[in-house]
């Protein structure tokens, strides 16, 4: 008689792709701003993508990034190394062929990620809508307009 527990064999992704797409299907569940997937890939060693992740507070950016956490390791996939997690702006999480950047929406307009890859294909342009501060004229009042984001036809 075998006594034990019957292992599981764990979920896996058909694919990289689908990853990173389950990746962005979390962000927004959890009510990001704006999620953007960028195939870095051809012209970085280091990672295939990175996706951009723009909150609209600290909280937020921890509880999306513990809920990426605990969503792939569902499917065994665990972070090589996580960074910023205590300070919450900016949450840099390395799973080595893809790069998870969750920024509070100033940090993002900061840094500006999506200049320096602003040639690089999209998998995906948007899942939200990046937030772009303006100033109304009428009012003299800073407001948050959503800007559409442009997509690269590669």
């Amino acid at each position: 008689m075998i006594t034990g527990k019957i292992l599981k064999e764990k979920k896996k992704f058909k694919n990289l792709s689908e990853t990173v797409k389950f990746v962005a299907k979390i962000a927004e569940d959890k009510k990001a701003g704006y999620i953007k997937i960028i195939e870095v890939g051809p012209r970085l060693v280091i990672t295939d993508y990175f996706i951009l992740i723009s909150v609209s507070n600290i909280r937020l950016s921890s509880r999306i990034a513990e809920e990426i956490g605990q969503s792939l390791k569902k499917y065994g996939l665990y972070p090589l190394s996580v960074n910023g997690k205590n300070e919450g702006n900016w949450i840099l999480m390395d799973y080595d062929e893809f790069v998870v950047h969750i920024f509070t929406d100033e940090y993002m307009q900061y840094y500006d990620l999506e200049r320096l890859w602003r040639d690089a294909k999209v998998l995906l342009p948007r899942a939200g809508k990046k937030k772009e501060k303006t100033t109304d004229k009428k009012a003299g009042n800073a407001a948050d307009d959503k800007q559409p984001v442009e997509e690269n036809s590669e």
